[in-house]
């Protein structure tokens, strides 16, 4: 960020085909708007902003080369090296970081839980069966590889926007058709577990807790009454 801005005047003074300037130019407005119109400026959203500095970085670095006294140029290309081996040095303690250790320094192991949740839930159901998660947690059909009982995938939606209340019809209106054999509810959000509820209130009469099951993370979870996974795992414990 400090190369461009630093080598703002030095990039004037390089004449460049106009289309490319615009080209740049949308690049940082369609960043600025992909990062802004959520509303919601969560840290991870500015990563975005890497691509179109990288791009300006490297006219910058370019422009010092061609501008400098002839026979000076390496005073350029030491000024790009000191910037990478700044970086470099900045990033290389991070590099002997396992993906799931990292991920637990960052998000306290949430993601990792999902993982494990997904892959257990990929042993519990059927591939033709379905499941359900009323929260944040989507990484849970991915790694299930199970089909979700709703196109909503997260709860987001169903509280954000003008169209919550269509979406919220919509996912009680596919629940009550899909009967997911699974539903898994995140902690946070258990407080909806109620006879009132909207969507969840359907389930409190059709829907048991796992028996005998605590897993670790941040989950509750609920299977369906009279379904085929209650059946198997009615099946298991008897034959123990």
């Amino acid at each position: 960020v400090l190369l461009c801005l630093s080598g703002t005047l030095l990039l004037l003074k390089r004449k460049r085909p106009p289309w490319a300037w615009h080209l740049l130019l949308a690049y940082f407005l369609g960043t600025h708007l992909a990062v802004a119109l959520p509303g919601r400026l969560y840290s991870h959203y500015f990563q975005l902003w890497l691509a179109p500095l990288a791009i300006a970085a490297g006219w910058i670095l370019e422009s010092l080369t061609i501008t400098s006294v002839k026979g000076k140029e390496w005073q350029a290309i030491m000024a790009g090296l000191i910037v990478l081996m700044g970086l470099f040095t900045y990033e290389a303690p991070q590099l002997g970081v396992s993906p799931e250790n990292a991920s637990n320094l960052l998000w306290n192991g949430r993601f990792v839980a999902d993982r494990s949740l997904g892959e257990d839930i990929k042993n519990w159901l059927l591939p033709e069966e379905m499941l359900f998660q009323w929260g944040h947690e989507t990484p849970i059909y991915f790694y299930s590889q199970r089909q979700p009982a709703s196109g909503i995938l997260d709860i987001s939606p169903l509280f954000i926007g003008r169209s919550r209340l269509l979406f919220r019809s919509r996912v009680s209106n596919d629940l009550r058709i899909q009967k997911p054999e699974l539903v898994v509810i995140t902690k946070d959000f258990i407080s909806d577990l109620r006879n009132d509820h909207q969507i969840l209130g359907w389930g409190i009469a059709h829907y048991v807790p796992f028996p005998g099951h605590e897993h670790p993370g941040s989950y509750f979870l609920l299977i369906r009454s009279g379904g085929a996974l209650q059946e198997r795992l009615a099946n298991a414990k008897r034959h123990l």
